[in-house]
Protein backbone atom coordinates (compact mmCIF):
# COMPACT_ATOMS: atom_id res chain seq x y z
CA UNK A 1 0.00 0.00 0.00
CA UNK A 2 1.44 3.34 -1.08
CA UNK A 3 -0.30 6.33 0.49
CA UNK A 4 0.86 9.59 -1.07
CA UNK A 5 1.41 12.86 0.77
CA UNK A 6 -1.82 14.71 1.36
CA UNK A 7 -3.99 11.58 1.36
CA UNK A 8 -4.60 11.68 5.12
CA UNK A 9 -6.01 14.67 6.99
CA UNK A 10 -4.46 13.56 10.30
CA UNK A 11 -2.03 10.99 11.66
CA UNK A 12 -3.69 7.57 11.79
CA UNK A 13 -2.56 4.01 12.50
CA UNK A 14 -3.24 1.78 9.50
CA UNK A 15 -3.53 -1.96 10.08
CA UNK A 16 -3.43 -4.53 7.26
CA UNK A 17 -4.79 -8.01 8.00
CA UNK A 18 -5.00 -11.04 5.72
CA UNK A 19 -8.61 -12.25 5.41
CA UNK A 20 -9.36 -15.96 5.64
CA UNK A 21 -10.59 -17.28 2.27
CA UNK A 22 -13.57 -18.92 3.99
CA UNK A 23 -14.98 -15.44 4.65
CA UNK A 24 -15.02 -14.44 0.96
CA UNK A 25 -15.51 -17.69 -0.95
CA UNK A 26 -18.60 -18.36 -2.99
CA UNK A 27 -17.52 -16.34 -5.99
CA UNK A 28 -16.11 -18.55 -8.75
CA UNK A 29 -13.99 -15.63 -10.03
CA UNK A 30 -12.22 -14.87 -6.74
CA UNK A 31 -8.46 -15.58 -6.65
CA UNK A 32 -7.81 -17.47 -3.42
CA UNK A 33 -5.36 -16.03 -0.91
CA UNK A 34 -5.54 -12.43 -2.12
CA UNK A 35 -7.92 -10.67 0.28
CA UNK A 36 -6.74 -8.15 2.86
CA UNK A 37 -8.60 -5.83 5.25
CA UNK A 38 -7.05 -2.38 5.57
CA UNK A 39 -8.27 -0.48 8.62
CA UNK A 40 -9.68 1.82 9.72
CA UNK A 41 -12.20 0.58 7.15
CA UNK A 42 -13.97 3.22 5.05
CA UNK A 43 -11.42 5.91 5.97
CA UNK A 44 -11.71 8.29 3.02
CA UNK A 45 -8.41 9.31 1.40
CA UNK A 46 -7.98 12.84 0.04
CA UNK A 47 -5.57 11.60 -2.64
CA UNK A 48 -5.88 8.16 -4.25
CA UNK A 49 -3.45 5.54 -2.89
CA UNK A 50 -2.03 2.62 -4.83
CA UNK A 51 -2.64 -0.90 -3.56
CA UNK A 52 -0.66 -3.81 -4.94
CA UNK A 53 -1.67 -7.40 -4.11
CA UNK A 54 0.32 -10.50 -5.04
CA UNK A 55 -1.25 -13.68 -6.37
CA UNK A 56 -0.14 -17.21 -7.20
CA UNK A 57 -0.94 -18.36 -10.73
CA UNK A 58 -2.18 -21.75 -9.48
CA UNK A 59 -4.92 -19.91 -7.55
CA UNK A 60 -6.42 -18.27 -10.65
CA UNK A 61 -9.78 -19.97 -11.31
CA UNK A 62 -9.47 -22.62 -14.05
CA UNK A 63 -9.93 -21.43 -17.63
CA UNK A 64 -8.93 -17.83 -16.88
CA UNK A 65 -5.83 -15.74 -17.61
CA UNK A 66 -3.75 -13.41 -15.44
CA UNK A 67 -4.51 -10.52 -17.84
CA UNK A 68 -8.11 -10.75 -16.60
CA UNK A 69 -7.21 -10.07 -12.96
CA UNK A 70 -8.41 -6.85 -11.35
CA UNK A 71 -8.28 -5.33 -7.90
CA UNK A 72 -11.72 -5.30 -6.26
CA UNK A 73 -13.12 -3.97 -3.01
CA UNK A 74 -15.40 -6.21 -0.93
CA UNK A 75 -18.32 -3.93 -0.15
CA UNK A 76 -21.64 -5.06 1.37
CA UNK A 77 -20.92 -8.70 0.49
CA UNK A 78 -20.11 -7.97 -3.17
CA UNK A 79 -16.90 -7.43 -5.15
CA UNK A 80 -16.74 -3.90 -6.60
CA UNK A 81 -14.12 -3.06 -9.23
CA UNK A 82 -11.40 -0.67 -8.01
CA UNK A 83 -9.53 1.70 -10.32
CA UNK A 84 -7.29 -0.68 -12.26
CA UNK A 85 -3.64 0.23 -12.69
CA UNK A 86 -2.43 -3.06 -14.14
CA UNK A 87 -0.42 -6.20 -13.66
CA UNK A 88 3.03 -5.83 -12.16
CA UNK A 89 4.75 -9.21 -12.35
CA UNK A 90 2.88 -11.53 -9.97
CA UNK A 91 0.77 -8.70 -8.55
CA UNK A 92 -2.30 -6.65 -9.44
CA UNK A 93 -2.31 -2.94 -8.69
CA UNK A 94 -5.13 -0.46 -8.45
CA UNK A 95 -6.05 2.91 -7.07
CA UNK A 96 -8.14 3.18 -3.92
CA UNK A 97 -9.78 6.26 -2.44
CA UNK A 98 -10.76 4.68 0.88
CA UNK A 99 -9.61 1.88 3.13
CA UNK A 100 -11.56 -1.37 3.38
CA UNK A 101 -11.34 -5.00 2.26
CA UNK A 102 -9.66 -5.71 -1.08
CA UNK A 103 -8.87 -8.78 -3.15
CA UNK A 104 -8.18 -9.98 -6.66
CA UNK A 105 -11.06 -11.11 -8.86
CA UNK A 106 -11.14 -12.30 -12.49
CA UNK A 107 -12.62 -9.64 -14.76
CA UNK A 108 -14.59 -11.31 -17.58
CA UNK A 109 -13.02 -10.67 -21.00
CA UNK A 110 -14.50 -8.24 -23.48
CA UNK A 111 -13.82 -10.75 -26.27
CA UNK A 112 -12.94 -14.39 -26.66
CA UNK A 113 -9.73 -15.60 -25.06
CA UNK A 114 -7.67 -17.90 -27.23
CA UNK A 115 -4.90 -20.20 -26.04
CA UNK A 116 -2.63 -22.05 -25.87
CA UNK A 117 -0.41 -20.75 -28.66
CA UNK A 118 3.10 -22.02 -28.08
CA UNK A 119 2.84 -21.36 -24.34
CA UNK A 120 1.35 -17.91 -24.77
CA UNK A 121 -2.26 -16.88 -24.27
CA UNK A 122 -3.64 -14.00 -26.31
CA UNK A 123 -6.93 -12.26 -25.62
CA UNK A 124 -9.22 -11.08 -28.41
CA UNK A 125 -8.02 -7.52 -27.84
CA UNK A 126 -4.41 -8.60 -28.44
CA UNK A 127 -3.13 -8.67 -24.86
CA UNK A 128 -0.38 -11.28 -24.52
CA UNK A 129 -0.16 -13.29 -21.30
CA UNK A 130 2.85 -15.56 -20.87
CA UNK A 131 2.00 -16.27 -17.22
CA UNK A 132 -1.11 -18.36 -17.79
CA UNK A 133 -2.12 -20.78 -20.53
CA UNK A 134 -5.63 -22.24 -20.69
CA UNK A 135 -8.03 -23.86 -23.09
CA UNK A 136 -9.92 -21.77 -25.62
CA UNK A 137 -13.17 -20.29 -24.31
CA UNK A 138 -16.21 -19.50 -26.43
Amino acid sequence: LEIPAGALTAAVDIVITKVDDALVLGDALYVRGTTYRIEPATLQLQVRAQLRLRYQTDQIPPGNFSVQLRLHERFQGQWVDAAHVGLQGDAVAGGIDRLGTFGIVVHPPAGTLVGPLGGTAVSADGVVDTNRVASARP
